[in-house]
């Protein structure tokens, strides 16, 4: 094997387990996020590639290390600013921390890549009710509905 063959195996390996951690029980998922943080740690190692930086800062926000999550998208978005769903999980994580204006804005930039993933608008709908804003969060999510149908 090359070396970046072992690379795109370790990166592969890595979604894999993220994918598959839905699918084991929870005393199991813990475990299935670390190996992935190490592989992609490894990836990172050897290329700084904004898909290791997006998927690590995932199952970084999934393990709650969230201050280390935020560093990572933050990295990630300031190489590939427009990758898939680096903005809607940086808002996830600020949702998570209660960041709501910084959630607001993520969810913006998101639905600024996406105007038409109905997941954006209901996120931003979510911030809106955390933040009491009614009327907000009800027009985000009335949009959301009718980019579903």
């Amino acid at each position: 094997f090359s070396h970046n063959a072992n690379v795109d195996i370790a990166y592969r390996l890595a979604a894999l387990y993220v994918e598959e951690m839905a699918n084991v029980r929870p005393s199991k998922q813990y475990r299935y996020l670390t190996k992935a943080k190490e592989l992609l740690e490894f990836c990172l190692a050897e290329h700084e590639d904004p898909e290791y930086m997006n998927l690590l800062a995932y199952v970084l926000l999934e393990r709650d290390d969230l201050l280390e999550a935020e560093v990572m998208y933050h990295r990630c978005l300031s190489i590939e600013p427009t990758i898939d769903k680096g903005y809607y999980n940086l808002a996830r994580l600020y949702l998570q921390m209660e960041k709501f204006p910084d959630a607001e804005k993520a969810s913006k930039a998101a639905i600024e890549l996406e105007p038409n993933n109905d997941d954006n608008y209901n996120q931003l709908g979510l911030i809106f009710h955390r933040q009491g804003q009614a009327d907000q969060a009800l027009a985000a999510i009335n949009k959301a509905i009718e980019l579903k149908r």
